[in-house]
């Protein structure tokens, strides 16, 4: 697996996703870094679809460029990109 500082990590979130707030706190008790946004209050939905049209749901997640739908399970797993 890359290092974790070698990870550009982006997660889109929504107020209120119980499943943004526990990636966040497993990210920050793991000590990686992370950018996040929050759709509608950051950047409109509309926009977010745009950008993303395949998106399935919150949190989504891009890491390093890609599309990651679990993040937890690919750190945990030791698969690079």
């Amino acid at each position: 697996m890359e290092n974790s500082s070698d990870l550009d990590i982006l997660i889109f979130t929504l107020e209120g996703c119980e499943p943004c707030k526990i990636l966040k706190q497993y990210l920050n008790q793991k000590g990686y870094e992370y950018r996040s946004v929050e759709v509608v209050e950051e950047i409109p939905l509309d926009t977010f679809n745009k950008i993303y049209p395949n998106a399935s749901g919150f949190p989504h997640i891009i890491v390093n460029n890609e599309p990651v739908f679990d993040l937890i399970m690919y750190l945990e797993s030791g698969l690079e990109i």
